[in-house]
Formats: structure tokens, C-alpha cells, sequence
């Protein structure tokens, strides 16, 4: 992942180079990633106020035009598992119950994940 909005980055990225768990090459490339989105954006290009998308305000946010370019990117995004073994969907019958195992599994807010709430 290229970007981490909570702290797990922090936390973990130098450990997991130490155990040569990650390559430097992969922190470079997520890094490279970011830093050219924010050049082509100019945002190293002094004020970013004064740069083409430096006075975007709520009128252009959730357009028509945009929440129809999100909806195409999520169409875009859909990955279908494959289901060889017939496994999905779960029957209701011969599944009365799913377990959620893990440090977070009775944790709602990391349930819903970071994204939720208003904007």
C-alpha cells in the first residue's frame, strides 16, 4: 500500500525493513507514487492557492460529473473471486455462524473502516 491514513506505517515499515521483511525498493516505489502526483499536481510549485486546482471549493465537490466518474471507478474497481469450490455464498443452513478472529474483530469503528462519517 501506498498510503496509510492511520499509523500502522509508523509503527511497523522501519521493524519490518530490519527483519528484511520489506525491501527499501518497495518504500521507494510507494514513495515515488505520491511524490509524482504531487509534482504533476504543482504542489512544489510554491502556493498551491495559486495553482490550478488550489481553489477547488464545495460547489465542485460532488458534481454530477464526479459522483458519475466515482461510480465508474468503483464499476472499475469490482473484483470477483473466483468460486471453484463452491464455497460462496455461504448457506444460512450449513453456516449458523462466522467467527471474525483478530485484534480489531470487536472493534466497530475499525470494522467500518477509515472512511467512514461525514466528509
Amino acid at each position: 500500500m501506498d498510503v496509510n491514513c492511520g499509523s500502522y506505517l509508523q509503527n511497523y515499515t522501519k521493524s519490518a525493513v530490519m527483519k528484511k521483511k520489506l525491501p527499501v525498493s518497495q518504500i521507494d516505489r510507494a514513495l515515488r507514487n505520491l511524490f509524482t502526483v504531487r509534482m504533476r499536481l504543482g504542489l512544489f510549485n510554491g502556493s498551491p492557492k495559486n495553482l490550478i486546482y488550489g481553489n477547488i471549493g464545495p460547489d465542485l465537490v460532488c458534481t454530477k460529473e464526479h459522483l458519475s466518474l466515482a461510480l465508474e471507478a468503483a464499476r472499475n474497481g469490482i473484483v470477483l473471486l473466483k468460486n471453484s469450490a463452491k464455497l460462496l455464498p455461504l448457506s444460512k443452513t450449513r453456516t449458523p455462524s462466522v467467527a471474525v478472529i483478530g485484534p480489531d474483530a470487536n472493534s466497530a469503528n475499525t470494522l467500518i473502516g477509515n472512511y467512514a462519517g461525514p466528509p
